[in-house]
């Protein structure tokens, strides 16, 4: 793998651009324009509102407008910036201020006048002076002040008290001399107490005169006993107040204005991001900004105190936050109007050129980024991305979204391609949020993916989505959920994760190591797996691979004991996961897995009927019909040497639609015996259902069918069953069901006359006549006797006595007075003997016992009216259609139409040697002329095959003795469209009207002489006969009945051959025999040729014109004489008046 490139990046700054770099030249327009307001509101206050929204460029015009004035004014225009977001959380008004005069400060960071006047104005922002006057004194209460005057007075006290106080030498007071007089001490000390007494006095006395104050308040200032006790001060102090007021503000603003533009220069306030703020601080926002701006209406300011405000905001985002809630009235949109002197709206610049300007920032991104087709990639994808928002893009968007993707890009260090890193961006909220929503997001990401040539994408999405190397992307993204959804009963959440990229990658894997562990588990768990496989579409080759890794998984299925099939069911979703032709493979493994969870020593009846339900349910498709697979998986399947379990596959085999003999196992013969001698003695009513599916299978030889036969006729003949829980009906039946196999032995014969003539079925069939199996013991019995009688009488017999059933003459002869039908049967006995009919494959027989007079006649009748009914009645061997089908028909009326049906199904090539046509009935060959079913069609074709054979010399044969043979051709002909070959058929046939024309041949009835056989000849054949027969007739003649037979027979025919006759045999063999018919066909004829025969006779010779017309007057006077003298006008020939003539009438009198 080759090294990954580096890629430099840069972050994009979002700031006011220095130019206006779109085509469509907006911002600049607008930033002239905004240059000329400010110039034109230069000496008044005045408020310019720039309407746009977030990201429109609204800095970027007042950066134009700064740089334009920058030129024009040489930099008279001075912008301050206020970023009312960064200082929402600070005091306006003080926080203004400050940065305003801090602004200030560094553009005119060279005038020191004006700075110092800034430093002012900055002080009464931050600081305000209060000059404070304080009296401060201590003031002592009573016992003070007593303390104070008393206190000189110790020393004196202590003077005289103490012994110093008298002189020790003489025992006088102490004294000093002054000026020769002694003088003694404590007068001294009285002096000085006295005299500090005074002064203290004075100074109470006058400081209580000065300072007007009570004596005790003198007395307590003026007792100080330190310096600076008691004092008067002025005190000066800045004290912070919170936030100026209004009128401070306002004063403190103008004065900064004025100070700073005092050289001429204009300040323009800009507040930026009034719109960023939250909705709830936005209105008291709005105030303080007018505030600024808005000034006394009364007293307005000019010249340096005045102001220009630029407020750049989203108009809907402002107006939301402001106003009441209600509808958007004239009066609150005017809210604007009102607060500023102009509005620019400023509209984003990209909207025209989006593409080049997401380039171009994508270039400043990544600047040594040369994929060219990523780029165009990444802007058609932004594009795309935005073409549904409301607003109109922005720089500020487009400067994210590129920040974004290049950051990205970055991080992975290339190996993600770029227009996939900025396809995620454009998901990145959803993807975040959610990163299992990957899984679902195929059709948001498809009308993207034009623009994406990441062949890779979705394992690179999920990487980013995850952080993780984009080999492992889908595993974290899928392996959970999936793992999950392959065992979850609903299949919803599987059917959702494979529309998921790398879902088949992810799926291999989890099978890989978890298939095994969910066969071992449970087979119910590998079977939900294979469920939910099978509701999703995999393509070919992660097909396959999941098949290997469930076939492997197979071997370590868990075995445990089927309690009942329906547990096992879902394990056909794992065969129908696999192709057609390998299913059979795998349904066998499935088959002996389920055989292994038997214990084949060990296992039961139940055992093979629950075992055999079970497979039904792997091999049967949803309409519960076995699967084309099936014969290649029986063909591998051998079922245990366990009779016990055999029997209960055989029993209940036919349920899931197989038969036993599909069953591969080596049983023998033998080994079934006694069980099925069991069965038939213990459990009669199983016994059907198992020894059919045994003799479908030839499971049993002749000798042991022979014993069992042998051991039911034993049971029948020797013990009574006339209870409701004896089963006789059941234990007949099997009597019956075990002769039919082997019917054709002599032995087994004469075991049925045994059983049918002892009487002991006859005394069975009245001891359980009031039993609810009553009608099936009585048609059992009969059956069986009819079965042995045939066509013969019942002996009723003598009376006898038998052990132990007694006396069985009166059952014998309630039994013969059912055979010979004089005690009516009920209609359920009827439906029963029909059922053993049916399965006994005795049809053919019963048809042609009821078509033969006989005692029992009636019943055999009755029976087949009912097997008319039967849907269960198997198809009719040809034969018996052949020889029985006008009877069929007739008694099964319209339900011949299944006979039919049937029997289409099963005639093959064999039911057709030495077809005789003679024997077909024409109401067969009609009913089924145009039947779809396989059997008739071959039938058809046989049929026709025989008549393409048929010689000439054969049809003339055929044609002169009116063969049945002409009806077959006909019906052929007619219904199925049969042509003959070309140079077959036609000439015995014109012989044929050529001698019948001329009385060769005797006019019989020929009823299967129908002008249909022509039918069977080819066109251009039958076009050539009229002509031959033509030329034929020129040598012979007609009479009016060898006419009136062919034209009856072939009517279309001779008006042909009149067609092509000449105008002689046009007169003389067609229309004077016509005529002289003296019949309707006669004249029709002649009245529909009319035009021709006129013409003949005009061209005849006159004796034979002459005798036409004769002909015609005779007829004429016997039949129709008006038509026939209207038909002579059209002929061009004159008949005799009717009425006699004058010289005739009067000759008459004379005589």
């Amino acid at each position: 793998m080759g090294e990954v490139k580096k890629f430099e990046r840069h972050i994009v700054v979002d700031q006011p651009s220095q130019e206006d770099d779109f085509a469509g030249k907006g911002h600049l327009r607008t930033a002239h324009q905004l240059a000329r307001t400010l110039v034109e509101f230069d000496n008044e206050d005045r408020s310019i509102g720039l309407e746009g929204d977030w990201g429109a460029g609204k800095s970027t015009v007042v950066e134009l407008a700064s740089k334009e004035l920058f030129k024009k004014e040489n930099d008279r225009f001075l912008f301050f910036t206020f970023d009312m977001w960064s200082n929402q959380t600070s005091l306006f008004r003080r926080t203004f201020l400050e940065k305003l005069i801090d602004w200030a400060k560094r553009e005119i960071s060279q005038d020191r006048k004006r700075l110092t006047q800034l430093d002012e104005q900055l002080d009464k922002v931050r600081d305000r002076t209060v000059e404070t006057k304080t009296n401060s004194f201590r003031r002592l209460d009573w016992f003070g002040v007593l303390f104070i005057l008393l206190a000189p007075m110790l020393p004196l006290a202590l003077a005289w008290l103490s012994p110093f106080s008298v002189n020790p030498s003489n025992g006088s007071p102490l004294s000093f001399s002054v000026f020769g007089f002694l003088i003694p001490a404590w007068s001294l000390a009285i002096l000085l107490v006295g005299g500090l007494y005074f002064a203290f006095l004075l100074r109470v006395w006058l400081r209580a005169r000065n300072e007007k104050v009570k004596f005790v308040e003198a007395l307590s200032m003026s007792a100080s006993l330190f310096t600076k006790q008691q004092e008067n001060e002025t005190t000066t102090q800045n004290i912070r107040e919170a936030d100026p007021n209004e009128y401070e503000f306002e004063v403190t603003f103008r004065d900064t204005l004025e100070v700073l533009q005092s050289n001429g220069s204009r300040i323009v306030i800009v507040f930026d991001n009034i719109d960023r703020l939250p909705k709830h601080s936005i209105s008291n926002a709005w105030a303080d900004i007018r505030a600024v701006f808005a000034g006394d209406p009364t007293n307005p300011n000019k010249g340096q105190r005045a102001c220009t405000a630029i407020v750049p905001y989203d108009r809907e985002h402002v107006f939301s936050a402001i106003s009441d809630g209600g509808q958007n009235g004239s009066s609150e949109k005017d809210l604007f109007r009102k607060t500023f002197d102009e509005i620019f709206r400023v509209s984003p610049p990209v909207a025209s050129n989006v593409s080049e300007h997401v380039e171009t920032t994508l270039r400043k991104g990544l600047p040594n980024f040369d994929d060219t087709s990523a780029i165009y990639n990444v802007t058609k994808i932004f594009q795309r991305s935005t073409q549904l928002q409301v607003r109109p893009v922005t720089p500020r968007q487009v400067i994210s979204f590129v920040n974004e993707i290049s950051s990205m890009f970055a991080q992975w260090e290339g190996k993600i391609p770029l227009d996939t890193i900025a396809l995620f961006q454009v998901f990145r909220d959803e993807i975040e949020q959610k990163p299992q929503s990957l899984t679902e997001m195929s059709e948001k990401l498809a009308p993207y993916l034009v623009n994406c040539d990441d062949d890779d994408f979705n394992r690179h999405l999920a990487a980013i989505a995850y952080n993780v190397e984009p080999q492992l992307a889908y595993q974290v993204l899928l392996e959970g959920p999936l793992s999950a959804a392959l065992i979850n009963e609903e299949p919803g959440q599987i059917q959702t994760l494979a529309a998921a990229p790398g879902f088949s990658q992810v799926l291999i894997e989890i099978l890989e190591a978890q298939a095994s562990a969910w066969a071992q588990e449970a087979y119910a768990t590998y079977a939900q797996v294979a469920k939910n496989l099978g509701s999703v579409s995999l393509d070919e080759q992660t097909l396959s691979h999941v098949l290997t890794l469930l076939a492997l998984g197979l071997d370590d299925l868990k075995s445990a004991k089927i309690e009942k099939p329906e547990d096992v069911g879902g394990l056909r979703a794992i065969i129908d996961l696999y192709p057609i032709e390998r299913r059979s493979s795998v349904a066998l493994r499935l088959a002996d897995w389920m055989k292994n969870c038997f214990d084949a020593k060990e296992a039961t009846f139940d055992d093979g009927k629950i075992w055999v339900k079970s497979l039904g349910k792997l091999i049967s498709d949803a309409d519960g019909s076995v699967e084309a697979f099936v014969e290649p998986l029986l063909s591998g399947l051998r079922l245990p040497q366990n009779v016990q379990f055999a029997l209960g596959v055989a029993y209940d085999c036919d349920e899931i639609g197989l038969s036993f003999s599909q069953f591969n196992h080596s049983i023998p013969s033998k080994s079934f015996l006694e069980p099925l001698k069991s069965k038939s003695t213990d459990r009669p009513q199983d016994f059907h259902y198992v020894f059919k599916q045994l003799k479908s299978a030839k499971s049993l030889n002749s000798v042991d069918l022979l014993a069992l036969l042998q051991h039911q006729h034993d049971q029948l003949t020797s013990q009574t069953f006339g209870g409701e829980d004896d089963y006789f009906a059941f234990r007949a039946e099997n009597f019956i069901a075990t002769y039919g196999a082997i019917s054709s032995q002599t032995k087994a014969g004469e075991l049925l006359e045994k059983v049918s003539t002892n009487g002991t079925l006859a005394w069975h069939a009245d001891a359980t006549k009031q039993s609810e199996e009553a009608d099936r013991a009585l048609a059992a019995t009969i059956w069986l006797t009819l079965q042995h009688l045939g066509t013969a009488a019942f002996d009723v017999g003598a009376n006898t006595n038998q052990p132990p059933f007694g006396n069985l003459h009166p059952a014998r002869q309630r039994l013969s007075q059912n055979l010979s039908g004089s005690t009516e049967l009920s209609d359920a006995v009827i439906d029963e003997l029909a059922s053993h009919v049916i399965r006994q494959e005795a049809v053919s027989k019963w048809i042609g016992l009821a078509a033969t007079d006989s005692p029992s006649q009636k019943i055999y009748y009755s029976v087949i009216e009912c097997l008319g009914k039967k849907d269960t009645l198997y198809p009719l061997p040809l034969k018996i259609l052949l020889r029985h089908y006008d009877f069929i028909r007739k008694t099964f009326k319209d339900r011949a139409d299944l006979v039919l049906k049937r029997t289409g199904g099963i005639v093959g090539e064999d039911d057709f040697k030495d077809l005789d046509l003679k024997s077909i009935p024409e109401a067969l060959l009609h009913d089924t002329a145009n039947r779809e079913e396989a059997g008739w069609k071959l039938f058809h074709a046989e049929v026709e095959t025989v008549l393409t054979k048929v010689s000439d010399e054969e049809w003339k044969t055929l044609l002169a003795s009116d063969s049945t043979v002409l009806s077959v051709l006909s019906i052929e002909a007619t219904l199925r469209n049969f042509k003959l070959p070309a140079h077959r058929f036609q000439e015995p046939v014109a012989d044929l009207v050529v001698e019948l024309m001329s009385g060769q041949a005797k006019l019989t009835k020929r009823p299967n002489l129908t002008e249909q056989l022509l039918d069977s000849i080819p066109p251009k054949a039958r076009a050539a006969m009229p002509k031959a027969i033509a030329d034929r007739m020129g040598s012979v003649s007609t009479t009016k009945e060898t006419f009136g037979y062919v034209q009856a027979k072939f009517s279309d025919l001779v008006d042909k051959v009149f067609a092509q006759s000449s105008d002689d045999n046009k007169v003389r063999n067609f229309a004077t025999p016509a005529i002289a018919s003296a019949t309707e066909q006669g004249a029709s004829f002649v009245e529909k040729h009319s035009r021709s025969l006129k013409s003949a006779l005009s061209k005849v010779a006159n004796e034979q014109r002459e005798h036409f017309v004769e002909v015609i007057e005779s007829v004429r006077s016997e039949f129709e004489a008006q038509r026939h003298e209207s038909l002579a006008t059209k002929l061009g020939v004159v008949l005799e008046s009717l009425e006699p003539k004058t010289d005739d009438i009067q000759e008459r009198k004379d005589e």
